[in-house]
């Protein structure tokens, strides 16, 4: 059934069935409406019957004394004999009711008046009716009052009364067959409206469904009219449409029920022909990929598109001063033509301007800040953010795009890089471990081969220089872990109130002695008064530890050493100061990180770790350190928050010194 539905004769098939289906919905529930404004519902077959002769012989009367008196049918008697035979009218009378009361008309017996059932009369006046109203109610013809009264003129205008008696019921045989056929169908005519609603509606779905398709294939196919724009199919089908309305009009004002049906019917069958038309080739669209798809709408839509993506793509503020002159100009040109005539229109015409305006202002502005909150967060570090650019054109969504671009890159480096450090700390901490066991045990064993007494004195010099040479490197591996653990941020921070200058002191007292073996002179600068700051006393002692090693590993002998403590605002600024023993070759940045040495033909002892690991740790307690390279003249400088919290002990850098 559903192979067959897809085939020429199914779909024709389908079609005329629906067309029956609908013709008789229509025929059947305009029958139900018309039985339910003339009260078959609530009266009797009788009074229905009587209702139907009394609007008969209403229309017979009115008819025929215009025909009568109005046209002028009085000199046609055999004309005026036949329309009332023709009606089986057996009396006919037309007699004035004004001031001179007289017969107008008469035709056959008077005696017909006496016993019979079916006399009708009629009051009418024609002196309230005009010659323009007679003359198009009564000829069409004739449409203006001159003409009409020149070929028709009015003789009588009334009052009167118009009488006619039938000869039998038999002259209403037809309205008599309408009221008894109705009668019996009043009941079943919205039961088969509904009915035939439902299946054709039914059919039409099927219709639909096979629309397009072949037997024994799912894929759609062009039509007929497939060809044709949508929107100009769409259109057409809507002005033949309109056609319907003619029958539709002359269903409702005709005079009898079986010229109303005929009519609807015609209207009917030219609609639902239509509509199916329009239905199956939407359908068939429909599957072929879109509707509109080729539609005239559609292809202006598309180049409305592409004209503003051709604009959007010129640089933001050529495109907003283009967009403000051809406003501007517009609004001018408005004023120019039709301020002095038509207020009305540039009132119109400026109101749609500021309806256009103000869309894409708010636009501009939404994107606009949806870009500035982005780069708000790429600021603040969440890279995870992603700006939405589908409803963005031009060079804002070409920037928004920038945005995710950049945010994406750093995110990735970021990810990158920590992975890197945190590789690179697991591995020195793992490495340095398995290290320090056997190395600790070469120092050991060195250290004993030193205490024996040996015949040899070349072999205790070697287990010396073993032994040195263990100490440097078990250093090193210390510095490893401690720079590993800095620059990852592992290590624990407790941060507490700390005398700034009782631990300078401490490590002016420390590096006294080395200081001067390596010829140098420490010139201390410090305030009277105790600076306060919040540190940890160990590491900041290991910053000061790394600070006067290295001075005393690079600096140039023969010369002073400056350690200068001072306030600057909120401030505590450790300064230290020395000439480089060696030309400083490399960018002060460059000192700054792991493994690099002022000293390129690296004769000193040491790791370069030492300026790496004092400014991680510096920052881990929420300091800062410089530093600066000016010729021969090297100079770190560290910065602390002054704190006014005194101290209830020199720190706990002090016990650390001594050890």
């Amino acid at each position: 059934m559903k192979q067959w539905t897809r085939t020429a004769p199914g779909q024709f098939i389908l079609w005329l069935l629906i067309l029956l289906f609908g013709e008789i919905a229509a025929a059947a529930g305009f029958a139900s409406l018309y039985m339910l404004q003339k009260d078959y519902y609530s009266l009797s077959e009788e009074q229905l019957s009587q209702q139907a002769i009394s609007r008969r012989a209403s229309s017979d009367l009115y008819e025929l004394s215009g025909e009568i008196l109005v046209r002028g049918s009085l000199q046609y008697p055999d004309y005026t004999e036949t329309q009332l035979t023709s009606r089986g009218i057996e009396f006919f009378r037309i007699e004035e009711t004004g001031q001179n009361h007289q017969t107008l008309y008469e035709y056959g017996d008077a005696d017909a008046l006496k016993n019979t059932s079916l006399c009708f009369s009629r009051k009418l006046d024609w002196g309230t009716v005009s010659a323009d109203m007679l003359a198009s109610d009564l000829d069409s013809d004739y449409t203006d009052a001159e003409s009409y009264t020149e070929s028709f003129p009015v003789q009588y205008t009334g009052p009167y009364t118009a009488t006619a008696v039938y000869e039998s019921e038999d002259s209403f045989a037809a309205e008599l067959l309408y009221v008894q056929v109705l009668w019996q169908l009043r009941y079943y005519a919205p039961l088969l409206a509904g009915l035939c609603v439902l299946l054709t509606v039914i059919l039409t779905a099927v219709m639909l469904h096979a629309a397009g398709r072949r037997r024994g294939t799912e894929q759609a196919y062009p039509g007929f009219f497939t060809r044709v724009p949508y929107d100009i199919f769409t259109l057409l089908a809507f002005a033949f449409g309109l056609v319907t309305l003619l029958p539709l009009e002359f269903a409702v004002g005709a005079a009898t029920l079986p010229r109303s049906i005929a009519a609807l019917g015609i209207a009917v069958l030219y609609a639902l022909t239509v509509l199916l038309l329009w239905l199956r080739e939407t359908a068939i669209r429909h599957r072929l990929g879109g509707v509109w798809r080729g539609s005239v709408a559609a292809w202006l839509w598309h180049f409305c598109l592409r004209c503003l993506h051709g604009a959007a793509q010129l640089p933001l503020i050529p495109l907003t001063t283009a967009l403000a002159v051809v406003i501007t100009l517009g609004e001018l040109l408005g004023l120019l033509l039709f301020a002095d005539w038509y207020p009305g229109i540039l009132l119109f015409l400026w109101g749609l301007e500021k309806l256009i305006l103000l869309p894409c202002v708010l636009y501009t502005a939404l994107s606009c800040q949806k870009l500035r909150t982005h780069t708000h967060q790429l600021a603040q570090g969440e890279l995870d953010k992603t700006l939405d650019t589908s409803h963005m054109v031009g060079a804002l969504k070409a920037h928004a795009q920038d945005l995710n671009a950049i945010a994406g890159s750093i995110d990735a480096a970021v990810s990158q890089r920590t992975r890197s450090e945190r590789f690179k700390a697991e591995l020195i901490t793992n490495v340095s471990h398995d290290i320090k066991t056997p190395l600790t045990s070469i120092i050991n064993y060195t250290d004993l081969i030193c205490r024996e007494k040996c015949d040899n004195p070349r072999i205790t010099e070697y287990a010396q220089v073993l032994h040195r040479q263990g100490e440097r490197l078990k250093k090193l591996l210390v510095d490893l872990v401690e720079a590993s653990k800095a620059s990852t941020g592992n290590l624990e921070v407790h941060r507490a109130p700390c005398r700034v200058d009782v631990l300078l002191d401490q490590a002016a007292g420390e590096y006294e002695q080395r200081l001067a073996q390596s010829g140098l002179t420490l010139v201390l600068q410090k305030p009277e008064t105790g600076l306060v700051i919040l540190a940890d006393g160990r590491h900041l002692w290991r910053v000061f530890d790394n600070l006067m090693n290295n001075i005393c590993k690079y600096a140039l002998s023969g010369t002073r050493v400056y350690l200068t403590l001072a306030q600057a605002g909120t401030k505590v600024r450790v300064s230290f100061r020395n000439i480089s023993r060696d030309p400083l070759d490399m960018p002060a940045a460059q000192l700054l990180e792991r493994f690099a040495r002022g000293d390129a033909a690296r004769t000193t002892e040491g790791s370069g770790l030492g300026l790496s690991i004092a400014q991680s740790l510096t920052e881990l307690q929420g300091g800062k350190m410089e530093l600066s390279v000016d010729g021969d003249l090297f100079k770190v400088v560290l910065s602390f928050p002054l704190s006014e919290t005194q101290p209830l002990t020199p720190g706990p850098a002090a016990a650390e010194a001594e050890e």
